[in-house]
């Protein structure tokens, strides 16, 4: 690994929360951003563990479902965990088309706002565009 895994795994830790069931979420019950509908076999795993356990069982799902899925390791910082991030959400598949356009992280983040204004439920749109806010201030300098 190129090291920015466990900088992405924080943010994204961070932003997505312990435990959460957000009404009308389409990924239902989550454990650290683990979604009961999404990943319905990991979600059983995973929703009875303690803390611990259960950042340690998702620090390495997120490594080889996401972070190895768009080859996060061979691009550049902090591309990485922006792209890292939109793997988790917006999803997997739309960070590794969205690579396949641009490999600027800005333009990469720009993208990723105008997807969720064009798809994300109204009550979720601004958490949504916030998480955006805070990649982008987190690399302002970069």
């Amino acid at each position: 690994m190129n090291g920015s895994f466990p900088e992405a795994i924080a943010f994204t830790f961070r932003e997505e929360g312990f435990d959460s069931n957000l009404k009308g979420d389409p990924g239902g019950q989550t454990r650290l951003g683990i979604s009961a509908h999404f990943w319905p076999h990991e979600y059983s795993l995973i929703k009875d563990m303690a803390p611990d356990d259960a950042g340690a069982y998702a620090t390495e799902f997120y490594r080889v479902h996401f972070w190895d899925f768009i080859a996060a390791d061979s691009l550049p910082h902090p591309l990485d965990v922006v792209a890292f991030d939109s793997a988790v959400n917006p999803g997997e598949n739309w960070a590794k088309h969205t690579l396949a356009i641009t490999q600027d992280w800005r333009e990469f983040l720009d993208m990723r706002e105008q997807h969720y204004r064009t798809t994300a439920k109204p009550q979720f749109l601004k958490g949504l565009l916030n998480r955006c806010d805070a990649l982008r201030a987190k690399y302002a300098t970069a």
